[in-house]
């Protein structure tokens, strides 16, 4: 989502999350070492008008007609997830970096140290030259 200066919500001014038009951004204080770490922003979404199931009664992003041509939809196949996530780690993003706390850690060396699901073991090649 790639919003415009208007739609982000000024955290002073006093708004109403019950009485927005439209989906809008929020940019909290950064409070925790989290929030921090990920540069978080948030979405704020208007309800739908009653009779919708209840599960549905949120605006989304890809049902506001003005955000449309700013949305970009990023699908990732479950092949490449393996691949990716060692990628990232290299460049510094991971577990240990965007969750900055224990359970950060946590993931972050049970990811080094064993294999998840998407992954394969190497057995005993040494190296993998193409």
């Amino acid at each position: 989502m790639n919003p415009s200066e208007a739609e982000f919500i000024d955290d002073g001014s006093g708004w109403d999350p019950f009485d927005i038009g439209g989906v809008l951004v929020y940019r909290p204080r950064h409070l925790t070492t989290r929030i921090i770490a990920q540069s978080g922003y948030f979405t704020v979404h208007p309800l739908i008008p009653r009779g919708v199931p209840s599960h549905q009664r949120y605006a989304t992003a890809e049902h506001e007609l003005t955000l449309l041509p700013r949305l970009t939809k990023i699908e990732i196949p479950q092949a490449s997830f393996s691949d990716l996530r060692d990628h990232l780690e290299r460049h510094g993003v991971s577990d240990l970096t965007m969750f900055p706390d224990l359970e950060g850690v946590s993931r972050f060396i049970e990811w080094n140290h064993t294999f998840m699901a998407d992954e394969s073991s190497p057995g005993e090649v040494l190296f993998d030259i193409p």
